[in-house]
């Protein structure tokens, strides 16, 4: 598995534009505040997004601090590289 960083920083300009096109449901992301990072899963050339493969990196993250969370358990959007401390 490869994993290279996606959105390190997000700008408030581009919350709003992932808000619009319904890829956020939030313009109070933890991005804005560089509490949060996406990183892209690629196997075979190919983006990883399946939740069976994906739980050992969102486990393994959850589990080091009891706010660190994965975007692969959020209940209301499925966001598997997202990666976030929430404070």
């Amino acid at each position: 598995m490869l994993i290279t960083g996606g959105e390190l920083y997000r700008t408030a300009e581009q919350q709003k534009i992932y808000v619009a096109e319904g890829k956020s449901k939030t313009t109070n992301s933890n991005h804005l505040r560089r509490l949060a990072i996406d990183l892209n899963f690629i196997q075979n050339g190919k983006i990883v997004n399946d939740k069976e493969i994906l739980l050992i990196y969102g486990d393994f993250w959850e589990n080091l601090n009891p706010l660190n969370r994965w975007g692969g358990e959020f209940s209301t959007i499925y966001d598997p590289g997202h990666f976030e401390r929430n404070v």
